[in-house]
């Protein structure tokens, strides 16, 4: 093991017990005021770097879903309608047409959530302090110094000093998939905190029973946020063993979420177990394993650098039975999560799809770094002929080049898959809309697809039509009808939209107006000529 003070563990604060014959280090207590100190500072500038880089507003499919559903709940309502073109035969159309993105239709014109409620309920309830996105942004604040913070405590748990538990919240705050997910209006890093709160709450529980009560609600938000959450009580499955009690709190505290939870998707669905996405069974295939794989192999090296040392995470030493106990936890909860979604039919497309597993990124880490810590304590051993200084020198200058490795390769990989630029690119949603409000008139008839459910968010009443769920003889008719009701038609078009939208599914002759950034602005010129 490493002597150096700022990385050796302090067995009176681990779970395995009291330390015997340890002495007091003089000066220690300075250098930990001086070390919280540098902490306070660092998560300081961090928070900072990410306000910056922050978009949280309702933007594409999820991020208008999350938005437009607290809007519904602040209206006291998860119905709503859809906003129909008039004198259009509703059976000439996809029922999605003037659907936006983060809904799916009912009958008679109506619409629900698509997107499970739980992030849009914790946006919500800032509402009545602050404007929505304002609250919305800070909740998005707390959550991120909040994941730092358990992944520290987890760490702790399995025995790990504070240098090493700290270490470990630096690796996932330089992730570069937990800076992508974290300055957007995602549920995949609230996921990553609830769920590992979850993990804290349930092992500290040993000390005091209690707290499994707060890891039962907390598992209860975790499953409103994503529904795949609840693997996480498998997991829980170490800490609370065979105590009853312990069980019976747990599931008191998370009785009301999921009775709550029942009940909303009845509500929504017409059923209570069951999802907005509907049947998703054809996406969860063996065929789809092999690809997954092959992207944690790709990827998760890249996105976690120190996970190699995984190989010696797990303690030999019977003393540590309950740090081991911690670790057989985190290790449960990551080969759960990460199980499940290797049978997912994306969870392979991109890399930013590995956000799915951001929930267990923190067991990876300090299960990585447990093993770590064993590594620096052999290279400490095989230097037993030399002096302490060459020991300490030799432990130090492996965390060093560990550290500086790791740390590198996040960085590099950040700026190289614009990690940052997610929020940025968040922030053009609500410029388009405010540009087609300002310049466009009221009554248009809009073209779309990526910008529907920001539309439907900033631009009250504004009537669009979906145009990848719409064939060409389709279109001809809803132009007609905009015609014939005095309605211009205008298009909403991001890049990726172009290379398909007016080959393949909407006629008419059409001219560039405007752009936002890189979204452009279209009109149809010949209204007349698409009627019949």
């Amino acid at each position: 093991m490493c002597s150096c003070p700022a990385l050796t563990s302090d067995d009176s604060a681990a779970p395995g017990g009291p330390a015997q014959g340890l002495k007091r280090v003089p000066g220690a207590g300075w250098r930990r005021r001086l070390g919280a100190v540098a902490v306070v500072l660092a998560l300081g500038w961090y928070l900072v770097f990410v306000a910056g880089k922050t978009g949280v507003h309702a933007g594409g499919s999820d991020t208008s879903g999350y938005f437009n559903n607290a809007k519904l709940m602040l209206e006291g309502r998860l119905h709503t309608d859809q906003r129909r073109l008039e004198g259009v035969e509703t059976a000439e159309l996809s029922p999605y047409a003037f659907v936006p993105l983060g809904f799916r239709p009912t009958g008679e014109g109506g619409m629900v959530p698509t997107y499970s409620l739980g992030l849009p309920a914790l946006y919500a309830a800032t509402a009545w302090l602050v404007p929505l996105e304002t609250g919305a942004a800070v909740v998005t604040w707390l959550m991120v110094l909040g994941s730092l913070w358990v992944t520290y405590r987890l760490g702790r748990l399995l025995g790990l000093a504070p240098g090493w538990a700290t270490f470990g919240a630096a690796v996932l705050a330089a992730c570069p998939l937990f800076l992508f997910m974290s300055i957007q209006a995602m549920s995949d890093m609230p996921s990553l905190f609830w769920t590992t709160l979850a993990l804290v709450l349930a092992w500290d529980s040993k000390r005091r029973p209690a707290l499994a009560f707060w890891a039962g609600m907390v598992v209860a938000v975790a499953v409103f946020l994503r529904p795949a959450n609840a693997l996480v009580a498998g997991a829980l499955l170490i800490p609370l063993g065979r105590d009853w009690r312990r069980w019976l709190l747990l599931g008191l505290g998370g009785l009301p979420g999921g009775l709550a939870w029942l009940a909303t998707n009845h509500v929504l669905y017409g059923e209570y177990v069951t999802t907005g996405y509907g049947d998703v069974g054809g996406l969860f295939a063996w065929a789809n394993v092999p690809r997954s794989l092959r992207s944690y192999l790709t990827w998760l090296p890249v996105l976690l650098p120190i996970l190699p040392a995984l190989v010696w995470a797990w303690p030999s030493n019977p003393a540590k039975r309950p740090v081991a106990g911690a670790a057989a936890m985190a290790a449960t909860w990551a080969l759960l999560c990460s199980g499940f979604y290797a049978f997912y039919f994306h969870t392979s497309e991109a890399w930013w799809y590995l956000r799915f597993l951001l929930p267990v990124f923190p067991s990876l880490i300090v299960l990585a770094l447990a093993g770590l810590r064993g590594l620096v304590g052999t290279v400490g051993g095989l230097a037993t002929a030399a002096s302490p200084w060459w020991r300490t020198a030799a432990s130090v200058g492996l965390v060093m080049a560990v550290g500086a490795i790791t740390f590198g390769v996040q960085v590099g990989a950040s700026c190289r898959l614009g990690a940052c630029d997610s929020g940025l690119n968040e922030r053009v949603y609500p410029q388009v809309c405010a540009w087609v409000r300002e310049k466009l008139p009221a009554n248009a008839l809009l073209v779309c697809m990526q910008a529907s459910g920001a539309i439907t968010y900033y631009n009250e009443g504004q009537v669009f039509l979906r145009w990848e769920v719409t064939e060409k003889a389709q279109s001809r008719s809803a132009f007609a009808a905009a015609a014939r009701a005095g309605r211009p038609v205008y298009a909403v078009l991001y890049p990726f939209e172009l290379e398909t939208v007016f080959r393949d599914h909407i006629v008419g002759r059409w001219s560039q107006i405007g752009a936002v950034y890189y979204v452009t602005i279209w009109r149809l010129d010949d209204p007349a000529g698409v009627m019949p």
